[in-house]
């Protein structure tokens, strides 16, 4: 699945993890979900979630799961942990849409609660981490 503007594809590597590469030809440049390569990842918080389910099922019909099943299986919290921990309004903007629309199972409190705490984020953003601390992570 292409995302930031066609730049990147999200992939499964040779082991069933999730990765990303900005270059296909070369198979061995993939980079998985964690630091400091989850960075480059965060344009994926800019796909819509109900696009994200439309791009994501070509892969559910290969691997021969559901949909659901597919997107669960991303590393979101490690995704919005990393969105959370930017400080950035935008990927803190991103990352709390998904998050509200329920795209990823079991949000990080420690890092929502970051934003919350954060006086530098934008009021609006930290009152909606808050509203989604309080609602254990449901809207």
């Amino acid at each position: 699945m292409a995302f930031d503007d066609g730049q990147k594809v999200l992939a499964i590597d040779r082991a069933g993890r999730w990765a990303w590469t900005a270059d296909l030809k070369d198979a061995g440049q993939y980079h998985g979900f964690q630091e400091p390569a989850i960075v480059g990842a965060l344009p994926l918080l800019e796909c819509d979630p109900d696009s994200l389910v439309e791009e994501l099922m070509p892969v559910a019909a290969i691997v021969g799961v559901s949909v659901e099943q597919v997107i669960q299986s991303l590393p979101g919290q490690a995704l919005l942990e990393c969105a959370f921990g930017t400080r950035s309004d935008y990927w803190i903007e991103r990352a709390l849409a998904w998050a509200e629309r329920s795209v990823v199972r079991g949000l990080p409190r420690a890092a929502l609660q970051s934003v919350v705490d954060d006086l530098q984020v934008r009021q609006d953003l930290r009152h909606r981490a808050a509203r989604l601390i309080a609602l254990g992570g449901r809207s």
